[in-house]
């Protein structure tokens, strides 16, 4: 039998998966279960898209509510590491792009809470290209991001997420 290795997790990641479960399992999954009844009633299933359509919808939504519940339930949130001052899951880093001298701010999190949305302000794992460059490194060092055309970061400031 495998044994799950227990991930770490941020507070305010695990906190936004408790909530997109909850809007799951009383908002989301309900009315996708009423579509799918109302479109049941209309007759044959076989030939009514909004029947198919709602039945794939929710086998995504409760697919999502399964993956958000085993990873609330394998991963435990990062202890407090205000001491440490080096580049660890938790950390806010910023840090400037040395061939363009353009700064920007990183948040070092789990996998599960990847965001690249925001450019000034990205969320990524200790995993990726850049967080893994970073990590355990500390403020003035000068690290080499192994992209498609690599690069140098030089961090500037580490500090804990708020």
């Amino acid at each position: 039998m495998a044994t799950n290795k227990i991930e770490e997790i941020t507070k305010e990641g695990r906190e936004q998966l408790i909530k997109e479960r909850e809007e799951l399992l009383n908002v989301k999954i309900p009315e996708c279960e009423a579509k799918v009844k109302a479109a049941r009633e209309m007759g044959d299933t076989s030939e009514n898209a909004d029947y198919q359509f709602s039945k794939e919808e929710l086998g995504r939504l409760k697919a999502r509510r399964d993956q958000i519940n085993y990873i609330l339930e394998n991963t435990k949130v990062v202890k407090n590491r205000e001491t440490e001052k080096k580049v660890l899951l938790a950390k806010e880093v910023k840090v400037k792009r040395l061939d363009t001298g353009k700064e920007f701010t990183i948040l070092l999190v789990s996998k599960h809470e990847v965001d690249v949305s925001n450019p000034e302000k990205m969320k990524i794992s200790p995993n990726s290209p850049i967080g893994s460059a970073l990590l355990g490194h500390v403020i003035g060092d000068v690290v080499l991001v192994n992209a498609k055309v690599p690069y140098e970061l030089e961090i500037l400031n580490i500090t804990n997420m708020k």
